[in-house]
């Protein structure tokens, strides 16, 4: 089997190999080596194209020739501010940091500025070929989005709703023997972290924040709370002091990534704006607008109902769900809430069980419900 092909051309003391779709920017020539023998012990044939000397010039070669994944030297690259313009511009590139080792300091600044995954200089001709291949298998899934969505809305605070969003989660991955995804959208308070007791450094604002979402960052970034439940966590989770604004821009994208990667995917998304929500309804087999029996999130419902009819959001699988329901001694009753919230179904959450981790029963008002019910459970 032939190696890559190289050439000689070297300008500025770096050197840019370049594949179909893969590019190395560095001085190193043992690093070059490294690349080609990583790549050639892969079965593929590479040719080697040439130059440039600084990120600057790496600008123009992209301009020129695009390409899937970029490989950056540190020692031509030190600062990874400097690299963060460069990810913005080519946001369809996939760029990969090679270092001198990985520390949780480097791979926190690293994810900051875009970087999709950093490796040691020792690990390349081990590890090379993995990384590229999962980025393969990404770029290979072109077949649609199958898996279910759910979005948890919040008519008030304290409603109840995220309580909700990580039972129903945990249900939806027991009675569909599949893992299922928990997102926490909450950027006031980020309750299903504290409710599940997880921290961490990443969670869905560093998804939304990358120009391409695909399978491997989802799932990269997710952390594991049971064996068949992953969780992205919400931005005060992982920044409590500063957390990052949701990027919408990215938000489809995010969302067909989630129905490739898991069968159910459920979004707890108290206090999104109305531009959130939309995409989130048009997207979702379900929604939940969880609210309690009073007065001010009655209100609330009915306000954001409106809001919902009046752009247009398709609204049958919109189900409004009172919770706490108790059926006597509550200032409204059932039909004082359906006059208010119009014609949309109305279901209620009797009781939450405390026999499991996390159980919730869900009793409907109408003999229709079951066919929402249904849909949360395909």
């Amino acid at each position: 089997m032939k190696g890559p092909r190289t050439t000689d051309a070297v300008k500025g003391g770096v050197v840019i190999l370049d594949s179909p779709g893969l590019a190395l920017i560095s001085s190193d020539q043992q690093l070059h080596a490294a690349v080609s023998e990583a790549l050639s012990s892969n079965g593929t044939t590479y040719p080697l194209d040439s130059t440039c000397g600084t990120l600057a010039e790496a600008r123009k070669r992209l301009d020129r020739s695009p390409a899937s994944v970029a490989l950056v030297d540190m020692r031509d690259a030190p600062n990874l501010n400097e690299l963060g313009p460069l990810i913005g511009r080519y946001n369809t590139t996939r760029f990969v940091v090679i270092a001198e080792q990985r520390d949780p300091e480097l791979l926190m600044q690293a994810m900051q500025v875009g970087v999709r995954f950093v490796m040691s200089r020792g690990s390349v001709r081990q590890d090379l070929s993995g990384v590229l291949g999962r980025f393969r298998e990404a770029d290979r899934a072109e077949e649609p989005p199958v898996g279910s969505l759910v979005t948890v809305l919040s008519a008030g605070g304290g409603s109840g709703a995220t309580t909700i969003a990580v039972n129903l989660a945990d249900e939806l991955r027991r009675l569909c023997k599949a893992p299922a995804l928990l997102i926490d959208m909450d950027v006031n308070y980020g309750a299903a972290g504290s409710y599940l007791g997880m921290e961490g450094t990443y969670g869905i604002a560093d998804v939304l924040n990358r120009g391409q979402v695909d399978q491997q960052l989802l799932q990269s970034t997710a952390q594991s709370h049971d064996d068949d439940l992953d969780v992205l966590l919400s931005p005060v989770a992982t920044q409590s002091f500063d957390p990052s604004p949701l990027n919408g821009a990215n938000l489809q994208s995010a969302l067909d990534a989630c129905r490739r990667c898991y069968t159910s995917t459920v979004i707890d998304a108290p206090r999104v704006s109305m531009e959130f929500v939309e995409t989130l309804v048009a997207n979702s087999h379900a929604v939940l607008l969880v609210l309690q029996l009073g007065v001010k999130d009655v209100r609330m419902a009915s306000t954001m109902l409106k809001a919902m009819r009046r752009r247009g959001m398709p609204m049958d699988q919109v189900m409004p769900v009172i919770n706490r329901y108790r059926g006597r001694h509550q200032w409204l009753n059932l039909a004082e809430v359906q006059e208010a919230l119009g014609e949309v179904e109305v279901g209620r959450v009797s009781d939450v069980l405390i026999n499991g981790p996390h159980q919730i029963y869900v009793e409907s008002v109408r003999q229709a419900d079951a066919h929402h019910r249904h849909q949360l459970s395909r």
